[in-house]
C-alpha cells in the first residue's frame, strides 16, 4: 500500500524570467502540462499614434505617479 502525496504546492508569483527557468527544468525532467509563457506585447509606433495621439500631442492614460510611484 502506497502513500498518496499531493504534488501541487501553492507558491508565490514569479517573474517571466523565473518561470522560463522553471519551465525549462520541468521540460528536462519530463513534466507535462505546464502552462505556456505569455509575453507582454509591445506596441508599434503606429499603434501608439493611433491610440494615444490627440492631434497635437501624445496623451497616455497614466501619469508619472503610476510609473514611478511619486
Amino acid at each position: 500500500m502506497g502513500i498518496m502525496v499531493d504534488r501541487n504546492k501553492d507558491v508565490p508569483f514569479c517573474t517571466i524570467e523565473e518561470y522560463e527557468i522553471l519551465k525549462y527544468i520541468g521540460n528536462k525532467l519530463g513534466q507535462e502540462g505546464m502552462p505556456p509563457i505569455h509575453y507582454p506585447k509591445a506596441l508599434t509606433k503606429e499603434e501608439i499614434l493611433e491610440h494615444f495621439h490627440d492631434g497635437s500631442s501624445l496623451s497616455f492614460p497614466f501619469t508619472e505617479k503610476d510609473i514611478y510611484g511619486w
